[in-house]
């Protein structure tokens, strides 16, 4: 088991929260005083003459989760928990396509200028993110045992699927004002990825015969890895060893970021950008796949009915031979080199403003991830108060695997000095005491970015 546990203690780790389309949070775009109001469009204007920032200027986490909630795990009296409800929770589960989904980012460095009509932009940022896919017989099957799955028309049909990765991302951006009430950017981005983990398929049926409670399985397992070490991987057991001696070279890629905005009158104006349009080539990568028929699996979680009226479950056995048949100690291959696509969104977004202290901005988007779309459709306030010291905003946000989400942030502008904080759901927090039957879908996500940076020049609303 230690072989299988290095391989998954590393990925869960870091994958704690998105092949849905991430939810990584626009608030902090709506606040109108700091420097990053170009972040996901390079054609938004930035109000300063310079910038600075060093590590902590734009950190980000963010989690999304879809069937791990906290009221379908609990038994519940008077609103409070007082028992795990196992089987009850795994019958909150979908079939398939239940999902946890992780991201981080940060700044490293980022510096830019204004020279005439022209912005330019340096950044140098970290960045993460990692989906688990599972589904429903997958947590069942343990949780319930194979007495719950007898016959060959009543299987246990477990997949579990791993995409995680982490690159390093240096941009090069750069905005002109066409017109004064026209301004056009893009950003270019040389992209190093560290690792990757891309587990497509890990299929395996699993019958228990009603009378002698015997199992046969059948796997497809499929994993291909990638990293920047000098990988000294040759079978599975060797697969802990793709995190160390770390080199920075090799799986290099690009993107590119594209925008505009475009003011109407003093009242009204539009944006529109592509963000994260590009690739990563990953080298070196080892690959292990097989497919494996109606193999014996020796020990039963249920050996017999007294267990099962018993509920007498014994999964350590079954376990270490699942692991050993499914995906055994086999010989790595070397698999050449595979591309992954970024995550890229189309955003459109239009405002209207009365005055700096009140702004309204409908935004929508579009998020692509291996060809399927997710919409997310927000509305925000912002306004900036006390001769540009303090910009708020408050805003909801709707999409599909997020819910409802509201959101809240500030930034505070004291000369050269700038910080903000916001939150993508501030529901979340509401719902941490609420009565089980309120709890809402966005008790399962959240999205925190917060950052310190330096400006140059005056704030120009």
């Amino acid at each position: 088991m230690k072989r299988i546990y290095k391989l998954l203690l590393a990925v869960l780790m870091l994958s704690s929260y998105s092949a849905k389309a991430q939810y990584d949070g626009v608030t902090f775009t709506f606040l109108n005083n700091i420097p990053y109001i170009n972040y996901y469009n390079p054609g938004a204007r930035v109000p300063y003459l310079g910038i600075v920032g060093v590590a902590f200027s734009n950190l980000n986490f963010n989690v999304t989760n879809s069937s791990l909630l906290y009221k379908n795990i609990y038994r519940f009296d008077n609103g409070k928990p007082v028992a795990i409800a196992a089987s009850d929770f795994v019958g909150t589960l979908k079939e398939n396509g239940n999902f946890i989904k992780t991201g981080f980012s940060m700044d490293l460095a980022n510096a830019g200028f204004r020279k005439g009509k022209f912005y330019f932009s340096l950044d140098y940022r970290l960045r993460y993110y990692g989906d688990i896919d599972y589904s429903k017989d997958f947590l069942g099957f343990f949780i319930l045992g194979n007495g719950n799955y007898m016959g060959a028309d009543n299987p246990a049909n477990i997949h579990f699927g791993v995409d995680m990765g982490v690159y390093t991302e240096l941009g090069l951006g750069a905005q002109y004002d066409v017109k004064d009430n026209l301004t056009v950017g893009a950003r270019l981005k040389v992209l190093n990825g560290i690792v990757n983990v891309d587990m497509k398929d890990m299929n395996l049926t699993v019958y228990t015969d009603p009378d002698t409670y015997v199992m046969t399985a059948s796997s497809v397992f499929d994993i291909r890895m990638s990293s920047m070490t000098n990988p000294q991987v040759y079978i599975v057991n060797d697969l802990g060893n793709m995190f160390e001696d770390l080199r920075f070279i090799g799986n290099w890629g690009f993107g590119v970021d594209l925008g505009a905005t475009y003011e109407l009158n003093k009242y009204f104006g539009f944006g529109a950008s592509v963000y994260d349009l590009g690739f990563i080539k990953w080298n070196d990568s080892k690959v292990h796949r097989h497919q494996k028929y109606n193999f014996i699996l020796n020990n039963a979680i249920v050996d017999d009915i007294d267990d099962l009226l018993d509920m007498e479950f014994d999964y350590t056995e079954v376990v270490n031979e699942i692991v050993d048949n499914v995906i055994g100690n086999d010989t790595l291959i070397d698999g050449g080199s595979y591309n992954t696509s970024l995550r890229t969104r189309v955003m459109l977004q239009a405002y209207g403003e009365l005055n700096p202290m009140a702004r309204l901005t409908a935004l929508a988007q579009f998020c692509f991830v291996n060809g399927e779309m997710t919409p997310a459709f927000t509305i925000a306030y912002s306004g900036v108060f006390f001769k540009n010291i303090l910009s708020i905003t408050a805003n909801y946000t709707y999409s599909k695997y997020c819910g409802n989400c509201v959101g809240l942030g500030a930034g505070v502008h004291l000369g050269p000095f700038n910080i903000y904080a916001v939150t993508d759901n501030l529901l979340l927090v509401t719902q941490i005491g609420a009565p089980v039957g309120k709890l809402m879908t966005s008790y399962s996500a959240n999205n925190l970015r917060f950052g310190i940076v330096w400006t140059i020049g005056s704030c120009q609303n």
